[in-house]
């Protein structure tokens, strides 16, 4: 339960002064086992050789925290381990002078696959406890040589230190492991320094947070929901006050009632609730006339390294009932003199320790219980004793002092450091059991696959010179130690009835906040590449540097630690263009988070470039999630397509989803691009705009979600279908504070698009821009004019508005259905209609269909806003068509509100269209109705074409015609508006010769008004 400081130290090194010069090698082919055999060696050659089976044991003083005692060699060049080499405090292999100089790297070490290097090890080679030697507080393992080879295993005891440094290093299939935490051992504590608590056994590391005992007059009543008082407690760091009160949420109710004898009882209830991925029992273990309630949480899970079930345990115990001790016991002592205590009535165990043979052998507790049975009204404030303490569950041995401010996990106990100048492999190596784990190699890192890797925090630093840095295999998802919080809150009191009865009570109140796994930190991440991939999940502490062109982060096969790779820059400060300085294409299949807001762009700045611009990146392909707060993107090229959510089964059975998608949680999100496409995903700005700039853009099933403006500036395509097909594409978009479109594309719409706004109501106003051009009420305004397919407005409330105003004067948005809800299916009188509606004088709204809730209201609003709302009956899209089936003919596509009304005639016929739907005639002019001939005939003395078809009351006719068939250019001969009556047209058109013309005729029905 200790957190401290680990200082710098210093070595000592064990030669002699060499008369004749270093021997040519030391050769050691038995069991050396110094002091106690024999005396220790002085080892002064070139070559230091222990050979296969050989025993190379060393027990030296300890020296003192900051100045340890190592054993080191004189003048050696080579080192060579193909046996087991022991030492308690440690080695130093590097090459040191016997006489005068400096020690420096030595030439070469080599551990072969059966080599053993362990130094300060609380477990020999073959698992038993080295009893030959005294142990070391703070054991080192140091080897500084040009060249390393380990295929062996290099093993330091608790909080101890292994720190690899060369040129090149080739770790493959080596084993490099720090003990003391994974190694079901109990720490001991030494000198009073406190290297670790009792209470860090097995996958379990406990800090002290902070604790207290004392007494408070409280009612009863009080514990019946499971909450403490606030109690008076000292942290830590030495501070006391009041933290908050114990409150576990939906706990459960555990029970235990004894009669002791006719006129004694005691009562017992603890209070505890559980958390995902664990299971939480309580059981009581008879003691006296209290027993003992003792808590087990337990987790089952899956090793993300090995691949190995896990069951992890861990066992609150509390004798505050059972015993009358009412005291603090120190644990650990700060290097600052800072004493850490517990009350002395709680225990943890990682392994059950009570006096039956298994924990589930215990007398269960009644739950779920109703405490009104225990605390019934009390008849005047009692006064309890009460013991309070707070506890850290971290997947770490030791933790940092909390009175040393510079104390941090990179200089603490327990941890390996391995660093290359020009080389490092860690293919199919184990380097685990550190609290903090440093890796360097500058130059070329040749990867780590299969590697089994499981610090929980690590310092990263990587470069390649092939061109491919792949960060595979090196950072685990997660461990499986407990991470989070317990507090725990006990109290005991008596009380005497009028009728002489003694009830004692004993509640304890238990609010476990901790996860089955711990995460795994990068503290910092530096690589060096042309191009980057990152497989693993990387939680970036404070700071990030990716010198690459490109960065993946990747989607994983079925069999990888992780489905997908992760770059989580946890950090505020930060600043994802800056830590990108030279990234040009940008890929992310898995997810990126950033907790303030990102500039996905490039900010060229020295000393990567000679001058300091911004420019965009090359390209920008989002398939994962990218979850900022708030974010500007500026890409020539940018793809957000996702393939629907990827979910796989994690830890514990808990379902783990990457769902694609670019989403912030605060502030806008804003895309640049030439060329922008959008599919299967979504843009979600939960307290913001998003606004997209582009070129060209696509947008297929893809949402886009405001909650302030949606805003597209785009130039020249738009959903534009490439392969001709004219396809219409889906999509749902939301926008909290208006719709706009600057500028009208070339080409292209947005026909299969929903889009709802809201409006806040309270007389709020949301402002719409549009750039559409006016076509007037005709189906002409629905092809490359981004028409939009469903525009759907919601008000709060009957005083929410809508406002829709152009972009020059005279603008239109051309809409296939209109859809009122809530406050904006408000109307006045018929002069005003719907009140939502404020349409600007330089705009007109035209739409196919509208409907206000499931009422349709097409002719309804047909004039609305003075007029600028005007009904297009004549177009049928995706949502304003139907199509009509009657006597087994299906017709074509036809506009819904017209089909069904009961005021229009659309046909001539003296009955509406509803009524002939029911009669089971087609209410609808059709081209079969047109009766469209032709004929030459001599009419007054001319040679001529006579032309004949039926027409529509009001309606407007065109006769066009062209003189070649393969021309798409329609003259037009007449036009003409019909009487009020349908009837036979004639037109006689002089023709010369033997030209020729081809002619065709349009009916424009009268337009409902």
């Amino acid at each position: 339960m200790k957190r401290l400081l680990f200082t710098s130290l210093l070595t000592l090194a064990l030669g002699r002064v060499a008369l004749g010069g270093p021997g040519p090698i030391y050769k050691n082919t038995g069991s050396l086992i110094a002091p106690s055999q024999q005396p220790i060696p002085q080892v002064d050659d070139l070559v230091f050789w222990n050979t296969s089976g050989s025993l190379f044991e060393i027990a030296l003083p300890f020296g003192n925290f900051t100045t340890p005692v190592l054993y080191g060699f004189s003048d050696v060049l080579n080192y060579t381990n193909q046996g087991t080499m022991i030492c308690n405090n440690g080695f130093n292999f590097n090459s040191a002078p016997s006489s005068n100089g400096v020690a420096h790297a030595a030439a070469s070490f080599l551990n072969s696959n059966q080599g053993i290097v362990s130094v300060g090890s609380l477990i020999s080679t073959n698992s038993t406890i080295v009893s030959s030697i005294v142990l070391s507080s703070f054991p080192e393992l140091l080897i500084s040589v040009t060249n390393m080879t380990n295929a062996g295993v290099l093993d330091v005891g608790p909080q101890g230190l292994i720190n690899l440094t060369g040129v090149n290093l080739n770790l493959q299939r080596g084993t490099i492991h720090a003990e003391g935490f994974d190694d079901s051992l109990i720490i001991n504590t030494f000198g009073g320094v406190g290297v670790a608590s009792l209470f860090n056994i097995g996958n379990v590391g406990i800090f002290d947070e902070y604790w207290g005992i004392g007494l408070q007059t409280n009612v009863a009543g009080n514990f019946k929901t499971g909450q403490s008082p606030v109690s008076a407690v000292t942290f830590a760091a030495g501070v006391q006050g009041f933290p908050a009160f114990v409150a576990p949420p939906f706990p459960l109710a555990f029970a235990n009632t004894n009669m002791v004898n006719q006129s004694n009882f005691t009562y017992q209830v603890v209070f505890v609730n559980t958390n995902i991925g664990l299971s939480t029992d309580v059981r009581f273990e008879p003691a006296s006339d209290f027993a003992t309630p003792i808590i087990q949480w337990l987790a089952v899970t899956t090793n993300a390294i090995t691949g190995l079930i896990s069951t992890n345990t861990l066992y609150l115990s509390d004798t505050f009932g059972s015993l009358t001790n009412f005291q603090l016991i120190t644990n650990e002592t700060t290097l600052t003199g800072v004493f850490l205590k517990s009350p002395f009535n709680y225990t943890f165990e990682a392994i059950y320790g009570g006096t039956l043979p298994n924990y589930t052998n215990l007398p269960s507790g009644d739950t779920p219980y109703l405490t009104n049975n225990i605390f019934g009204p009390a008849s005047s404030p009692e006064t309890n004793q009460y013991t309070a303490f707070g506890v850290t569950l971290a997947p770490v041995s030791v933790e940092p002092d909390p009175t040393l401010s510079y104390s941090q996990i990179t200089n603490l106990p327990g941890r390996i450091a391995l660093n290359a100048s020009n080389y490092l492999d860690l293919s199919y190596s184990k380097v685990t059991g550190a609290n903090y784990l440093t890796l360097s190699s500058t130059n070329h890192f040749a990867g780590s696959p299969f590697a089994q890797i499981d610090p929980p925090f690590m310092d990263i630093n990587l470069g390649t010179t092939n061109g491919q840095l792949n960060i595979t295999n090196l950072v685990p998802p997660y461990l499986p130690r407990f991470d989070g919080t317990i507090e725990v809150y006990s109290a005991r009191w008596t009380n005497i009835t009028k009728a002489g009865i003694t009830n004692a009570y004993h509640v304890l109140i238990v609010d476990s906040e901790f996860a089955p796994i711990s995460p795994v930190y990068v503290e910092n991440f530096l690589v060096r590449s042309t191009n980057a991939a990152v497989s693993d999940q990387l939680n970036v502490l404070n700071s990030i540097l990716v010198n690459a062109q490109s960065l993946t982060v990747t989607s994983n096969g079925p069999s990888a630690p992780t489905p997908f790779g992760q770059l989580n820059l946890l950090a505020q400060n930060i600043l994802w263009s800056s830590s990108l300085p030279v990234l040009q294409t940008l890929t992310n299949s898995g997810i990126i988070t950033v907790p303030d807001a990102a500039y996905f762009l490039g900010v060229r700045q020295p000393p990567y470039y000679a001058n300091t611009f911004d420019e965009p990146y090359q390209a920008f392909v989002n398939h994962g999630s990218i979850a900022t707060s708030g974010n500007t993107i500026w890409s020539s090229y940018f793809e957000n397509t996702g393939f629907g959510p990827l979910v796989y089964l994690g830890t514990n059975n808990v379902l783990v989803t990457n769902i694609p998608g670019i989403f912030s949680t605060f502030g806008s999100i804003s895309l640049q691009a030439n060329n922008a496409v959008l599919a299967n995903s979504e843009f979600a700005a939960s307290s913001g705009d998003v606004m997209i700039a582009a070129g060209s853009l696509s947008v297929s099933n893809h949402a886009l979600l405001a909650s302030g403006a949606l805003t597209l500036f785009v130039t020249n395509g738009l959903n534009f279908t490439t392969n001709g097909s004219g396809a219409v594409w889906t999509n749902f978009w939301f926008a909290g504070n208006g719709f706009n479109l600057p500028i009208k594309p070339v080409t292209g719409d947005l026909l299969g698009t929903s889009v709802m706004e809201f409006c806040p109501g309270s007389y709020a106003q949301t402002a719409n821009t549009w750039a559409g051009l006016d076509f007037g009420a005709s189906a002409t305004g629905f092809t490359n004019n981004a028409a939009v397919g469903q525009l759907i407005l919601d008000g709060a409330d009957t005083t929410s508005s809508f406002f829709f105003t152009g972009t020059g004067a005279a603008n239109a948005m051309y809409v296939d259905q209109i859809q009122l809800l809530d406050g904006a299916t408000n109307i006045t009188n018929p002069s005003i209609g719907y009140t939502a509606f404020a349409v600007d004088t330089n705009m007109m709204i035209y739409f196919a269909d509208a409907v206000a809730g499931t009422l349709d209201i097409s002719e309804r609003l047909d004039g609305g806003a003075g007029g600028r709302l005007r009904w297009v009956p004549g177009y049928a899209g995706l949502f304003s068509g139907t199509n009509v089936t009657l006597g087994g003919k299906t017709y074509p596509l036809i506009n819904r509100a017209l089909v069904t009304s009961k005021d229009i005639d659309s046909n001539g016929t003296g009955t509406n269209n509803y009524y002939q739907l029911q009669n089971g005639s087609y209410p609808i002019f059709t081209s079969a109705n047109v009766n469209f001939t032709m004929a030459r005939t001599n009419h007054l003395g001319t040679n001529s074409m006579v032309i004949t078809w039926q027409s529509l009351s009001y309606s407007t006719n065109f006769l066009r015609y062209k003189t070649n068939l393969s021309s798409t250019n329609w003259l037009t001969l007449t036009n003409f508006v019909q009487g009020p009556a349908n009837g036979k047209i004639t037109v006689f058109d002089p023709v010369q010769g033997n030209s020729k013309k081809f002619y065709k005729v349009e009916i424009d029905p009268q337009q409902p008004y």
